[in-house]
């Protein structure tokens, strides 16, 4: 219970989170994601398509690796997660605008669902 309290830090790496959910036993009935976005971090991402190979001064990561990062994320997911449906919830705050057709992708390989409040969520009525 003591890691539930620490504010998440960095990028996001989908694939960890997969393969410890994986490893639940027993298997989960359902997932639910919450996230504002593409994934952008996994181990060896210099070797996936328009990732920089030198992390060094890496601020940024274009759309075309957060992609790439994205679908290796989720290669393994029929073999370690078969029938676990994955429903999303995706806050529109950064803009990304590959993200719902991603996690679309994600929820329905995993016969899940997809929630995504209106742009203006976080303004008052």
């Amino acid at each position: 219970l003591k890691n539930l309290a620490q504010l998440p830090a960095g990028g996001t790496n989908l694939r960890s989170a997969l393969e410890a959910v994986s490893r639940l036993v027993p298997k989960p009935n359902r997932i639910l994601l919450i996230t504002d976005g593409l994934p952008n971090n996994i181990r060896n991402r210099g070797e996936l398509k328009g990732c920089p190979r030198d992390r060094k001064g890496v601020t940024r990561v274009s759309g075309e690796c957060r992609i790439s990062v994205s679908l290796k994320s989720i290669e393994k997911l029929s073999t370690k997660l078969s029938k676990v449906p994955i429903d999303v919830i995706l806050l529109p705050l950064e803009g990304d605008s590959d993200a719902v057709r991603f996690y679309s992708l994600l929820t329905g390989i995993s016969s899940g669902r997809l929630v995504t409040p209106s742009v203006d969520w976080l303004v008052g009525s």
